[in-house]
């Protein structure tokens, strides 16, 4: 029956004279050792802890001296078990931080190999702004404008015998007075006069440009334009 006893009862009958003197002078002395098992039971097994009460039994003829030898070596080899646990996690922790840290370096290099190995990506394409955007006629204007200029280095091609006078001076005061409202058209063959008016007309009928305006554009003295809006 003796194996089945706890490593405390066996404790306490193996020292039992002296249990029944101290009991005999405090009647709470088993219940004093059962208190501190409870207080310490997170750093003592009970195999531990009857250890250390063996310890006492042997090393003292009275309860204070027990209790006071009891306390001591509790708190002593408590405080290098405690320091130990503390030891164990920051050892462990230390462990998780390293793992997490190899981790960590493991996916950034996995991350610039892929990098690295992607083929470049393209550059984008830059829209371009129109500068005229504003103006929701502005792209047919130059469109004009440039149809204009392409008659005008047509025009003046070095093998070319004729003269050609600009838009802008096509007129003069004296032809206005002298020739009137067919001044203007001796100036221009019958492919470009069409071409000439069909510009003025057009920005007129636009609504949104004056006069001078539509002579800057089109590149014909202002008097030509009001002869070719009068018509």
């Amino acid at each position: 029956m003796v194996q089945h006893k706890s490593y405390l009862e066996r404790a306490i009958e193996f020292h039992s004279d002296k249990v029944k003197l101290y009991e005999s002078v405090n009647g709470n002395f088993l219940y004093g050792i059962l208190q501190y098992q409870d207080v310490y039971k997170d750093l003592f097994t009970e195999k531990e802890y009857v250890t250390i009460l063996h310890f006492c039994f042997n090393h003292t003829t009275s309860v204070k001296s027990f209790f006071a030898l009891l306390e001591e070596q509790l708190i002593e080899h408590g405080a290098i078990r405690m320091r130990r646990k503390q030891e164990e996690k920051a050892r462990k922790q230390e462990e998780k931080e390293k793992e997490r840290t190899a981790k960590f370096k493991e996916l950034e290099e996995s991350k610039r190999i892929e990098l690295s190995s992607a083929p470049p990506k393209q550059p984008e394409k830059t829209k371009t702004v129109e500068a005229t955007a504003d103006n929701k006629w502005a792209k047919r204007f130059l469109d004009l404008e440039s149809k204009l200029k392409e008659q005008k280095l047509a025009q003046s091609k070095p093998n070319e015998q004729r003269s050609e006078v600009p838009f802008k001076k096509m007129i003069t005061d004296k032809d206005k007075k002298q020739n009137g409202d067919q001044s203007y058209k001796r100036k221009y063959d019958e492919g470009k006069l069409q071409h000439v008016e069909a510009i003025v007309k057009s920005l007129y009928n636009k609504g949104t440009y004056s006069l001078p305006k539509i002579s800057k554009m089109s590149g014909v003295d202002i008097e030509v334009v009001k002869q070719i809006l009068s018509r």
